[in-house]
């Protein structure tokens, strides 16, 4: 049976949006692309890419996989990119898999080793033209302020440690982003863990400016969203790494209320969700997801 690949879209409204033309963001996190993965996938979005022509696509990370090694599969990803970036700019920052390699032993501890490969393929990447390799680093690309956050590895275990928490404020303050109440602005972080945390919003003041930030890791918390009627919300974590993610309460996917603005969560791409959940997918899943974003009337 042919593979498909399916949209899904979600409205953002906000006061501050100085342009009275929509902007169509597609958001396609967690690809978790590798050596052996199948082309068939990427062929296919990049033409419901070409077919949605959008106006930005955002990679909110996790965009490789640990194992990125074949010269031939970094071809074929860099020839997918370049296809891509001539629809419109890509916007891309790392995630958890493409800053560090890690084995089960360590995993959870604070322990763990660069991943170079995927960081120097991005880097690479980021000489193609019309596509942006956000390291700690802003970008104005029309009416729209892009900050991407890239904080360390450590900052992705022990959600629930205060440490982590402090790690995380260190890092984002080191990025001495320079935000205005008077852009657009959007925040760009592979998890929305700390993005949910009271006690990082406290202690960040920017987080007060920002009208929409984007996040991925989550994989929907490894459960379908045919479950979502029975569940009652969304936000109900995976079950078996408590240790990584908080049960319950972790924010899986969706939208929620974040700074002036909103937190938009995506699902991730289908083919990383694992055990029975896949065979639901192809009925009930997207793999990628669209961001209208538009002024709202006061």
């Amino acid at each position: 049976m042919k593979k498909k690949i399916y949209l899904e879209e979600e409205i953002i409204q906000s006061p501050h949006y100085p342009n009275e033309k929509n902007t169509d963001i597609l958001v396609i996190s967690d690809l978790h692309y590798h050596d052996n993965d199948d082309p068939t996938w990427y062929i296919l979005l990049m033409d419901e890419i070409i077919k949605q022509n959008p106006d930005y696509i955002i990679m909110p990370g996790d965009i490789f996989d640990t194992n990125l090694n074949s010269t031939k599969s970094k071809q074929f990803f860099e020839r997918f990119i370049r296809c891509i970036t001539e629809v419109c700019p890509v916007i891309a920052i790392a995630g958890n898999h493409d800053i560090a390699s890690f084995d089960t032993k360590s995993f959870f501890s604070r322990k763990y080793g660069k991943n170079e490969k995927a960081l120097s393929y991005l880097r690479f990447l980021s000489t193609i033209p019309n596509f942006y390799y956000l390291d700690n680093e802003q970008l104005q690309l029309g009416d729209l302020f892009i900050y991407g956050l890239n904080p360390r590895y450590e900052t992705y275990l022990k959600y629930r440690d205060r440490r982590t928490e402090d790690l995380f404020i260190e890092d984002y303050l080191k990025c001495n982003f320079h935000i205005s109440e008077g852009n657009y602005n959007i925040l760009l972080n592979h998890s929305p863990h700390l993005l949910c945390n009271e006690r990082v919003c406290q202690a960040i003041s920017d987080f007060k400016l920002f009208d929409l930030g984007i996040a991925g890791h989550e994989h929907d918390g490894y459960l379908p969203k045919i479950l979502d009627p029975y569940l009652k919300n969304t936000d109900v974590g995976l079950f078996f790494m408590p240790l990584v993610f908080p049960v319950p309460g972790a924010p899986c996917r969706g939208v929620r209320e974040f700074g002036r603005g909103y937190l938009f969560i995506s699902q991730g791409f289908a083919k990383w969700n694992s055990g029975i959940c896949s065979i639901v997918n192809g009925i009930t899943e997207h793999d990628i997801e669209r961001v209208k974003i538009m002024k709202k009337s006061l």
